[in-house]
């Protein structure tokens, strides 16, 4: 069983652990200067991942950007991970830091995030594939559930490439399991 399936599984059982208590409406969405710590674990194109990370809320882009143009709701916060991915005996691990919208339905336990991040592997060729280089971006899309104010579990998708940057570009793409404390 590989590492990745091996995290998949105990974030799972983690998160199903947790009480099935629907969100009260109101005042249960998370807050814009709210704090999470997480763990993904995921595959594809031959790649296994395991992801930490830490979100933390961005007020000037809250306050100056969001709140000014998007519906009430979305949050911002910054995003930073580091992430292994293994496979085909080609290790390489991956840093990124930037911004990610949030938005949980009001009074409902759905939420949906999303972003696109800079990033930097340590070695440019992953799981058989040549990256091109070390600089990359990390886009995503994420659906998730949050039972309780304090924890939530996702199913995200992403896609890491350098847009281009350099000759070689056939980017990475990986469905990950998520799950995060929010204090």
């Amino acid at each position: 069983m590989t590492m990745a399936l091996r995290a998949a599984l105990i974030t799972a059982a983690l998160a199903t652990a947790a009480p099935s208590v629907t969100c009260a409406a109101g005042g249960d969405a998370p807050h814009p200067a709210s704090t999470s710590v997480g763990v993904r674990a995921g595959s594809g194109d031959n790649v296994d991942s395991v992801t930490l990370y830490l979100r933390r809320g961005a007020p000037w882009v809250q306050r100056h950007i969001v709140d000014a143009y998007l519906p009430e709701g979305v949050n911002a916060h910054w995003e930073a991970m580091a992430s292994h991915w293994g496979g085909s005996g080609d290790d390489t691990h991956l840093a990124a830091l930037g911004p990610v919208l949030t938005y949980q339905w009001p009074g409902q336990p759905i939420l949906l995030s999303t972003g696109v991040q800079p990033s930097v592997l340590s070695d440019s060729t992953a799981a058989g594939h040549d990256l091109g280089g070390h600089m990359q971006f990390t886009s995503h899309i994420a659906v998730g559930w949050r039972p309780l104010p304090a924890f939530h579990v996702a199913v995200r998708a992403q896609h890491t490439s350098n847009a281009d940057l350099y000759e070689e570009n056939p980017g990475v793409d990986i469905v990950s399991l998520e799950l995060a404390y929010h204090f």
